[in-house]
């Protein structure tokens, strides 16, 4: 909101792709944007709401070498703004691999983009996933404590679910339709600091689409 606080950070990618860009886990409401050019300079995204609850989350595509701005807000509502301690993370997004096998390793609080269509269905969670596409991810968990994963920007009916320490490792938890909604998977989880593989499945056979795993 223009009318709220706000700050602005200096970011310069090292790679050209794809970038998560979100204010995951942050105690306010949140309006995120990025512009390229000098600053303040020209507007190429914006999201409020995409995230977490009313977090902000977006995907942009960045060149390597040139200096873009992200700005953290907050959003202005009927009571006005909401101020207080946010959390920005920055990642460059990779997908999720066919099998344990390929699996990208990812660490830490990001989100995660890519398609499920024209992947293999390997796995399956206890709760969902049997007969549909999946996609995998090697995650190392930085810290033992409450770790949250949910599928909620994604574009199908989608079931997630995360096993400890090797892709046939102990189930950690598996969520469908979290509170009913239908593509909504979410969890919370306490975990030790290691390995994990996370799982980005659809609910039933021929369930597949695309998909943005938010970890934080």
């Amino acid at each position: 909101s223009s009318t709220c606080p706000d700050v602005v950070y200096s970011f310069t990618p090292a790679t050209t792709g794809t970038w998560a860009i979100d204010t995951n886990g942050s105690a306010i409401d949140t309006v995120l944007y990025v512009h390229s050019g000098a600053c303040p300079g020209t507007q190429i995204a914006c999201d409020d709401d995409g995230g977490s609850g009313n977090q902000s989350a977006l995907l942009v595509s960045l060149t390597a070498g040139t200096t873009y701005y992200i700005f953290v807000d907050s959003y202005s509502g009927f009571f006005g703004c909401t101020n207080g301690n946010y959390t920005l993370h920055v990642n460059l997004s990779v997908s999720g691999g066919d099998t344990c096998a390929t699996a990208p390793a990812i660490s830490g609080a990001g989100s995660w983009a890519g398609n499920t269509c024209g992947l293999v269905s390997d796995y399956g969670g206890s709760c969902a996933g049997t007969g549909a596409p999946d996609a995998v991810f090697a995650w190392t968990a930085p810290t033992s404590g409450t770790w949250n994963f949910d599928l909620f920007n994604s574009g199908f009916d989608t079931s997630l679910y995360v096993r400890s320490a090797s892709c046939t490792g102990s189930e950690v938890d598996c969520d469908d339709d979290y509170w009913g909604v239908a593509g909504a998977s979410y969890f919370s989880a306490s975990l030790t600091a290691g390995l994990y593989y996370v799982f980005v499945d659809g609910y039933g056979s021929g369930d597949c689409g695309s998909y943005q795993l938010d970890i934080y």
